[in-house]
């Protein structure tokens, strides 16, 4: 049995392809947030013939002139330089890490 906490993948489709669908519609290069989003959703649905998003992401590839290869190491190299992505800046900070930095 899944603990409850678990989350379903099924119920992350959606939120995953719109998300893919506003990086495919922003102008410009992409953005570090754009690189690694792509990536871990690739991982997340690669062997799954019936997602839309390998589609997406292939033409998010196609856009930016990446391959699979080059997107991973762009990735690699963006978490080697201790970027940590931007969606944890504009959450409420909450878990054993939020008190880090923060004055007494």
């Amino acid at each position: 049995m899944r603990p409850a906490t678990q989350l379903n993948p099924a119920a992350l489709f959606d939120s995953d392809l719109a998300l893919l669908e506003r990086h495919l519609e922003a102008d410009g290069p992409p953005t570090e947030q754009a690189l690694i989003d792509a990536a871990r959703l690739l991982l997340r649905y690669q062997g799954n013939p019936t997602a839309a998003h390998l589609s997406v992401i292939q033409a998010l590839l196609e856009r930016w002139g990446l391959d699979r290869d080059e997107l991973f190491s762009m990735c690699r190299a963006i978490w080697a330089s201790q970027w940590r992505p931007t969606a944890m800046e504009q959450q409420e900070a909450v878990g054993s890490g939020a008190d880090v930095g923060a004055e007494a």
